[in-house]
């Protein structure tokens, strides 16, 4: 009897670990949204229509885009990751502090981040 106790509880681990090593696809409605980046050129959605434009004003402050998602937000030359939980530059000085700040209704970021500029535009 604890032969069969011991194998039965043995084959329940093992289909626990099947089932959470390889779990099936994604149900129906479920969406892995990409990562938005940001070029460390001009601080625009990285390949993205406004990319590198020449004619586009530069910030007087950063150098990059006047207005684009990453002015002031990142340093030039290195493209910056925006995180996916509250919009601002992965890592960066803001990354996941809403102290004082509200989460935007339209994309679920913080407000006036950069991941707010590019989905909600403003």
């Amino acid at each position: 009897m604890k032969k069969v106790l011991m194998l039965l509880s043995m084959l329940m681990m093992f289909g626990t670990f099947v089932s959470i090593a390889a779990p099936g696809p994604a149900p129906a409605g479920d969406s892995v949204e990409k990562a938005i980046v940001l070029c460390g050129g001009c601080g625009e959605v990285k390949a993205g229509e406004k990319c590198c434009k020449a004619e586009a004003a530069k910030c007087g402050g950063c150098e990059l885009h006047k207005g684009s998602p990453g002015c002031c937000k990142m340093a030039k030359g290195k493209d910056a990751k925006l995180c996916g939980h509250c919009g601002e530059v992965a890592g960066g000085d803001k990354c996941c502090k809403p102290e004082g700040r509200e989460k935007c209704g339209g994309c679920n970021t913080l407000k006036g981040s950069a991941a707010c500029k590019v989905k909600c535009a403003g």
